[in-house]
């Protein structure tokens, strides 16, 4: 049996976790670690297998503060997001992404857009 439910770590933040329970007396316990992509289907197929061979499984969203688990979709090559790792114009946007962060504003949001679209 497999559900999601809810941890709660020491500061208060409430994060989710996928748990797969075996049929029977658990053998033992593995934490699945995500990979960059949140707890998606293929962490929970993970989970699933170690659950179907006896372990009781669970997958925490460890991302959750940041940004909730991407169940699905599209990957797009344009306009590349400000964080792209691969953007050759990280060294002109950082300083741009900080001073939006420390004084919003729409013509700084327009700056970082126009910036991360450059590449």
């Amino acid at each position: 049996m497999a559900k999601t439910i809810q941890l709660k770590a020491a500061d208060g933040h409430q994060l989710d976790a996928y748990v797969a329970e075996p049929a029977g007396k658990p053998r033992g316990l593995i934490v699945a670690v995500q990979e960059i992509f949140g707890v998606n289907s293929h962490i929970r197929s993970v989970a699933d297998g170690y659950a179907a061979d006896g372990y009781l499984a669970i997958a925490p969203a460890m991302f959750d503060r940041v940004q909730k688990t991407v169940i699905r979709g599209p990957f797009r090559v344009s306009p590349k997001p400000p964080w792209f790792v691969t953007n050759k114009m990280t060294h002109r946007l950082g300083p741009h992404l900080v001073a939006l962060e420390a004084r919003p504003s729409i013509g700084k949001l327009f700056g970082v857009a126009v910036r991360a679209l450059r590449g």
